[in-house]
C-alpha cells in the first residue's frame, strides 16, 4: 500500500512533460532555422540587386558619353549586345552576355579587350533596344546565390550628340 503523502513523480508525468518539451523545442528549432534561410534569401537576393544596379549605372554612365548604339542579338533573342559609338561613329565599347558564365561583359573599344564581367550575378535575360537617341533596357533578370530573380529595365540617354 502507498502511503498518501508519498512524494516524487510518476512516470506517466515524466514522460508527459518530456513530449511538452520536444514539441516546444521542435518549435523553437524550426523557427529558427526558417528564420535563418529567410535572411540568407534576403541577403542574396539584395546582393543580386545590388550587383543590377551597378550593371544599369555602368551602361548608363557610358551610353551617356556616347552618340550612337547598336543592339546585336547574339547568342540568341534572350541575350543581346550593346555596341556604343561616338560622334564619328567610331565604336567606343560594349556590353555582351558571354554564355561561358552566364555573366554580362564591358569590352573596351580599339583591341575589343574583354574587361571582364562587370557584376558577379549570373543573368538570365539581357535584351535591349534603342532608336536614335534612347537605349532601352527591357530586360535585365538576375538570379541570386541562393535561386531568387531580380529583375529590371531602364531607359538610358545617348548624349553624346
Amino acid at each position: 500500500m502507498i502511503p498518501r503523502d508519498a512524494r516524487g513523480i510518476t512516470l506517466t508525468e515524466l514522460t508527459v512533460v518530456m513530449l511538452l518539451a520536444a514539441m516546444v523545442m521542435t518549435g523553437l528549432v524550426t523557427f529558427y532555422i526558417n528564420s535563418q534561410q529567410m535572411w540568407l534569401d534576403g541577403s542574396s537576393q539584395a546582393l543580386t540587386q545590388r550587383d543590377a544596379t551597378l550593371l544599369l549605372e555602368r551602361m548608363t554612365a557610358e551610353t551617356h558619353r556616347s552618340a550612337h548604339a547598336v543592339v546585336v542579338s547574339d547568342p540568341d533573342s534572350a541575350h543581346q549586345k550593346l555596341i556604343l559609338r561616338d560622334t564619328d561613329n567610331v565604336e567606343r565599347c560594349r556590353f555582351l552576355w558571354d554564355p561561358a558564365d552566364s555573366l554580362v561583359h564591358y569590352q573596351k573599344a580599339g583591341s575589343l579587350v574583354d574587361l571582364g564581367p562587370v557584376t558577379t550575378s549570373r543573368v538570365e535575360r539581357f535584351q535591349l533596344d534603342t532608336n536614335d537617341t534612347l537605349v532601352t533596357l527591357r530586360a535585365l533578370w538576375m538570379k541570386s546565390t541562393t535561386g531568387q530573380p531580380v529583375q529590371l529595365a531602364s531607359t538610358m540617354a545617348l548624349y553624346a550628340r
